[in-house]
């Protein structure tokens, strides 16, 4: 897991801590996805505008087999090719200090809901 997001931070303190943008973050990611090891857990982008405009972001990657990266590896950097190109479209929108807080718990109930089991 990596994060930017302090309050998925504290609730995982194994998670690899990203201190900058979501820029920064998905750079990470891809960094790792281009190692080979690891394959994405979870879609990285949320599904609207608003959502993408979130100045917090966890992502979930998952160690695989050289097999399994292999068949996956484009898709994955496709997708964050594709979000990093969307971040770069979006105008620069500054976020009140006081709704960084609803933001992070956002971040945090995606990034749970990816652990619920139906």
């Amino acid at each position: 897991m990596i994060s930017n997001n302090p309050l998925v931070l504290e609730r995982f303190p194994d998670a690899v801590r990203i201190d900058g943008s979501v820029r920064d973050l998905f750079l990470s990611v891809r960094n790792v996805l281009l190692d080979g090891k690891a394959v994405l857990y979870t879609h990285p982008v949320a599904g609207n505008l608003r959502l993408l405009r979130n100045p917090f972001r966890s992502v979930i990657l998952e160690e695989a087999a050289p097999r399994k990266v292999a068949g996956r590896a484009l898709s994955d950097m496709r997708m964050i090719e594709d979000v990093l190109a969307r971040i770069d479209a979006l105008e620069d929108a500054v976020i009140p200090e006081k709704d960084l807080p609803d933001y992070a718990i956002v971040d945090l109930d995606l990034l749970a809901s990816a652990f619920c089991k139906e």
